[in-house]
C-alpha cells in the first residue's frame, strides 16, 4: 500500500489496504453498528424483503450487448448469484420464453479458481469470435483480463492475459492489442493507464514498447476503436482537456490539430468527429464538429470546422455515439430525446431523424459491428425499458422489461 503523500492525508488512510485484518475488522464493526440502528426502524424487515425480491427479480430487461446476430446477457439468479454469461439469437429474442446458450458460468468458475468473479466486460476482436473477457474478483474496481473463445466456450491457451489492474486494452486486429496500465511503469497516480503500446500474440506483456507516455499526475491515456485509417489516442490532461493523436499499425503517432477541450474524438472513414466541451471562436459549447483527417493532421483548416449539430432554440445537443461508418446524436427537447443518425453521402454527413415514441428517453444505443444493425433501449414515465431494432428511420419492438407498477391507476 502506498504511503500518504502529506500530513493532510486522512487518519483513515490505512483503510486503502482493503483486505488487511485491521481494515476488515473496522468494516465489520461499522456494519454491525449500522445493522443495529436500522433494525430499530419498524419497516426494516419489509424493506429487506423488498430489496431481496428486487435482486432476485426477473423483471429487468435481459440485455448486455448484441453482436453477429446474438444478444448477450449476464443472467443473475438465486441459484447463480454471480451470474452466467449467456446469449440467444436476435430472431428468438421476442419469444415469450428465452432459451439461453451458456458461455461461462461465473459461479462454477469461482469455485474452481477459489475467487468471487463478477463480470466486467467482453471486448470482441474484429471479425473474430474471440474476446478479451474482464472479470473482477469480489467486485473490485480492478479486473483480471483473459482471452476467451465464444465458439469453444473456453479461455484461449497461451492467449492474451492481463493481471489484476485498471488496465486499458483495445483491439488493433485479431493478433494485436493496444494495452497500458498493466504494471507500475504504465500507471498514473490513480492506477489508470498513462502509457500504452501494441502487444502481439506470443509476445510477453513485459516486452510491450509504449507508443505514447503521459505524465504521472494526468488523468490517463486511452485509444478508440481501430478503423480504416487507424485509431485516435487521447492523452487526457484533466477531465475537460486532452490532446489527440492518430495511431497506425506501423507504430506511427501523429498529432491531430483540434481543440483540447473536446469529448468523443473519433475517426469515421476520412473524417475526424468531435464534440466541444467549451466554446471555441464562433463554435458553441456542445457543438459536434467535423474536419477532414488530412486537415486535422496538417493543421491546414486553421480552426475552421464543419458544424454537424449545435444547440438551437429549445433543442440541445446532449451527446453522440459513434459506430463503424456512422454516428448518432442525441438531442434534448422538452425533457424528451430526439435522435438523428448521420452517415456520409458524398462529401457531407446527412442526418436521418428517427421516430421515437412520445416522451421517450433513449438509455442506450449500440450497433452489431458485424451485421451493422443498430439497437436502442427506450423508456418513458409509464413504460418500462424496451429493446428496439432500428430499421431505416423506424423502430421494431423486440422485448421490454416487466411492469413493476400499474401505470393506468387513477391518482387522486
Amino acid at each position: 500500500m502506498p504511503e500518504p503523500k502529506s500530513s493532510e492525508d486522512t487518519d483513515f488512510y490505512w483503510l486503502e489496504d482493503l483486505h488487511s485484518e485491521k481494515s476488515q475488522a473496522w468494516v465489520q464493526n461499522q456494519n454491525q453498528k449500522t445493522i443495529v440502528a436500522l433494525q430499530k426502524h419498524d419497516q426494516f424487515h419489509r424493506y429487506v424483503e423488498e430489496a431481496m425480491a428486487f435482486h432476485a427479480s426477473t423483471d429487468a430487461l435481459p440485455f448486455q450487448t448484441v453482436r453477429d446476430g446474438f444478444i448477450y446477457h449476464v443472467d443473475v439468479t438465486e441459484k447463480n448469484p454471480l451470474g452466467r454469461w449467456v446469449r440467444t439469437a436476435v430472431k428468438d429474442y421476442s419469444n415469450k420464453t428465452l432459451e439461453w446458450e451458456l458461455l461461462l458460468d461465473l459461479d462454477e468458475l469461482s469455485r474452481k479458481e477459489n475467487k468471487q468473479w463478477y463480470f466486467s466486460q467482453a471486448l470482441f476482436a474484429p471479425k473474430s469470435n474471440r474476446c478479451m473477457l474482464s472479470l473482477s474478483d469480489r467486485g473490485l474496481d480492478k479486473s483480471f483480463v483473459r482471452e476467451f473463445d465464444v465458439d469453444t466456450k473456453e479461455f484461449v491457451k497461451d492467449g492474451f492475459e492481463i493481471p489484476e489492474s485498471k488496465a486499458f486494452f483495445s483491439w488493433v486486429d485479431k493478433e494485436t492489442l493496444l494495452v497500458g496500465g498493466h504494471n507500475e511503469a504504465t500507471k498514473n497516480h490513480l492506477g489508470y493507464p498513462r502509457s500504452i503500446g501494441p502487444w502481439k500474440h506470443g509476445q510477453k506483456l513485459s516486452e510491450v514498447k509504449n507508443c505514447i507516455e503521459g505524465k504521472f499526475l494526468e488523468m490517463g491515456v486511452y485509444a478508440g476503436e481501430y478503423g480504416l485509417h487507424g485509431c485516435v489516442i487521447k492523452e487526457q490532461f484533466t477531465w475537460d482537456k486532452s490532446q489527440s493523436f492518430l495511431y497506425q499499425k506501423e507504430g506511427s503517432l501523429q498529432r491531430l490539430h483540434i481543440p483540447e477541450a473536446v469529448w468523443d474524438v473519433s475517426l469515421i472513414n476520412d473524417s475526424v468527429i468531435f464534440q466541444l466541451v467549451e466554446g471555441v471562436g464562433s463554435y458553441k459549447s456542445g457543438s459536434v464538429l467535423e474536419v477532414s483527417l488530412q486537415d486535422a493532421l496538417s493543421g491546414a483548416h486553421e480552426g475552421r470546422y464543419k458544424v454537424i449539430a449545435q444547440d438551437e432554440n429549445n433543442v440541445f445537443v446532449e451527446y453522440l455515439t459513434v459506430f463503424k461508418n456512422s454516428f448518432a446524436i442525441f438531442f434534448l427537447k422538452d425533457v424528451s430525446h430526439e435522435l438523428r443518425i448521420y452517415s456520409k453521402q458524398g462529401d457531407e454527413f446527412v442526418a436521418e431523424k428517427i421516430s421515437l415514441p412520445a416522451h421517450s428517453t433513449v438509455t442506450s444505443i449500440c450497433e452489431d459491428s458485424i451485421q451493422q444493425q443498430k439497437y436502442l433501449i427506450l423508456e418513458n414515465f409509464v413504460t418500462p425499458r424496451g429493446l428496439y431494432h432500428l430499421q431505416g428511420s423506424d423502430l421494431r419492438f423486440l422485448r421490454r422489461a416487466n411492469e413493476i407498477y400499474q401505470a393506468d391507476l387513477e391518482v387522486h
